[in-house]
């Protein structure tokens, strides 16, 4: 006796493969769900909880703080920080975020106030260059631009020629004579 074929296409076909597909999930579930609880009963036996296992949580001391915020005054980036503390750099911005933000602010702070003691109680060269280089930043004073177009004689005779105007003296300079250096 010959096996008809099956006709795919009837309804009948269509509901068994629809029942298939939601038995072979339900089983898939089954399966999944038996391996968890196998799994939580041996991590029972052996002592260790299974809703905690995994990597602690990191704990930051005092130390560590302190390293933080010295590494980011130097300048330090972040990821070499991280590997230095040994974490992540995304742990390092949770639990270090404030260490972050004012390690570099202090340490602005401590250089601009140490500039400012030698800049106004500092004799000597370090006081001048201590000067020159707060009123640059600070109060917007800057070196001329020197005119490369122009050479060096030629300039030494504009400045030469310019020395007294718009000062009180500058008639004083005039003696009418045209002195040309060379």
């Amino acid at each position: 006796m010959a096996l008809a074929r099956p006709d795919w296409d009837s309804p009948i076909w269509q509901i068994a493969s629809r029942n298939a597909a939601a038995w072979s999930l339900l089983f898939m579930r089954r399966v999944k769900n038996y391996f968890r609880i196998l799994s939580t009963k041996i991590f029972r036996m052996i002592g260790v909880n299974p809703v905690t296992a995994g990597r602690p949580k990191f704990n930051p001391t005092d130390a560590q703080r302190a390293q933080v915020k010295t590494m980011t005054a130097y300048g330090i980036q972040q990821t070499d920080v991280a590997l230095v503390i040994g974490c992540d750099p995304k742990t390092l911005r949770l639990y270090f975020q404030t260490e972050l933000e004012t390690g570099g602010i202090e340490a602005n702070a401590k250089v601009a106030q140490s500039l400012f003691k030698r800049a106004t109680d500092g004799v000597g060269k370090e006081a001048v260059t201590a000067c020159i280089f707060w009123l640059k930043c600070r109060a917007g004073w800057r070196d001329q631009p020197v005119d490369l177009s122009v050479g060096k004689k030629d300039q030494a005779q504009a400045a030469a020629d310019t020395a007294g105007a718009g000062t009180d003296w500058g008639s004083d300079l005039d003696s009418g004579l045209d002195v040309r250096l060379n």
